[in-house]
């Protein structure tokens, strides 16, 4: 295999922001450490950055994910 061949060949589009949040809507859930007044908590974010819930904690925080059929990530 020629290494140039790679490098002139067919290239594949970059996804935007906005189409890599809409790939993961309703699938992901991404968990993040957060403190909200003064205590340890974890935010759960939907794919497009926008916070869809709250728990104390990151076991509750992906219990929660799970129970609506979504796929738990973690972001640190």
């Amino acid at each position: 295999m020629n290494p140039t061949s790679q490098d002139q060949g067919d290239r594949f589009p970059v996804p935007t922001r906005e189409q890599l949040a809409q790939i993961g809507l309703g699938g992901v859930a991404y968990l993040r450490p957060v403190v909200v007044d003064g205590a340890p908590a974890v935010a759960i974010f939907g794919a497009d950055g926008r916070q869809i819930g709250l728990a104390p904690d990151a076991a509750q925080a992906a219990a929660a994910v799970f129970e609506h059929e979504m796929i738990p990530v973690s972001v640190h």
